[in-house]
């Protein structure tokens, strides 16, 4: 019985709280229709690569996408995206990739705190993967492409009254990542913004 009042005494500080920092934010906090994402950056495959700089397996990320709320907590939009893949032998250049994704995506944030917002969404994409590989003094090349999609729950940060947030990320797709894995942590830059005034 104790356990039960606790845990109703819990319950109801944490919504007190909860409706106290949204008061706030409403306050404080101006709200963005229009967004726009970024990210560029060198990736690797593993934290024994990210710590040591190896360089023979250069790989280099970058993704560019557009949202629109079209609820004070779902942002919709298209999303462009991709890597590219290069492999080195002493400086002989013995493979190259590159992947392009063009697609769109839908996320839903819980909008009740005023820095940190937790969030999930998911996107949908058709990935073109183009190749070569030089085997046996002979260079291969493969073309293919594929509908893919991930999911992604995260938090993101928010600063500047909202007008600048970070996401961080950690995705799941069907498709493996650059990491040659299913699943990989990401972020993106974002720039929110009106693009009319609100009446």
């Amino acid at each position: 019985m104790n356990r039960i009042k606790g845990c109703v005494l819990l319950s109801a500080l944490f919504i007190m709280v909860i409706t106290n920092l949204n008061a706030q934010h409403k306050q404080d906090s101006i709200v963005f229709k229009q967004n726009i994402s970024v990210q560029f950056n060198p990736a690797f495959r593993d934290l024994e690569e990210l710590i040591w700089h190896d360089n023979s397996f250069p790989i280099i990320v970058y993704a560019l996408r557009y949202g629109y709320n079209v609820h004070p907590n779902i942002k919709v939009g298209p999303e462009f995206s991709g890597y590219n893949v290069r492999t080195f032998q002493g400086e002989s250049q013995i493979f190259r990739s590159n992947s392009f994704r063009l697609g769109g995506f839908s996320r839903f944030t819980l909008n009740y705190l005023r820095i940190i917002r937790p969030f999930a969404e998911i996107d949908l994409y058709y990935n073109h993967y183009w190749s070569k590989a030089l085997i046996n003094e002979e260079w291969t090349f493969l073309n293919k492409g594929r509908i893919g999609g991930f999911v992604a729950p995260g938090i993101s940060f928010c600063f500047a009254k909202n007008r600048v947030s970070f996401d961080l990320m950690w995705k799941y797709s069907n498709e493996y990542f650059v990491n040659s894995k299913h699943r990989i942590i990401s972020w993106r830059l974002s720039y929110n913004f009106n693009y009319k005034k609100e009446n």
